[in-house]
């Protein structure tokens, strides 16, 4: 699993991954177009699904599901609450 908020983490990324993303990347100004290059930079690194983490937009980007269905990355829609980490030990 990796944890980006870069608009193209592809070159930190390997095939298979999960990745967690804010997604603090996005804006409402050229969201969908934003969203169209990370869903692509996902599918091009092979990642396998994108938890998108919902607190900075509210919701699920608008067009990432679109490009996350296009591009054939699985789309989670992480809410604000949902604790992310590694557990207590």
């Amino acid at each position: 699993m990796t944890a980006t908020d870069l608009e193209d983490p592809s070159r930190f990324l390997r095939s298979g991954e999960i990745v967690l993303s804010g997604p603090v990347w996005w804006n409402a100004t050229d969201g969908p177009a934003r969203a169209r290059r990370f869903a692509s930079a996902l599918a091009r690194s092979g990642a396998n699904a994108l938890l998108a983490g919902m607190e900075s937009p509210g919701a699920v980007p608008a067009g990432l599901d679109d490009s996350c269905r296009d591009h054939g990355t699985a789309l989670l829609a992480v809410p604000a609450w949902t604790p992310v980490g590694s557990p207590a030990r």
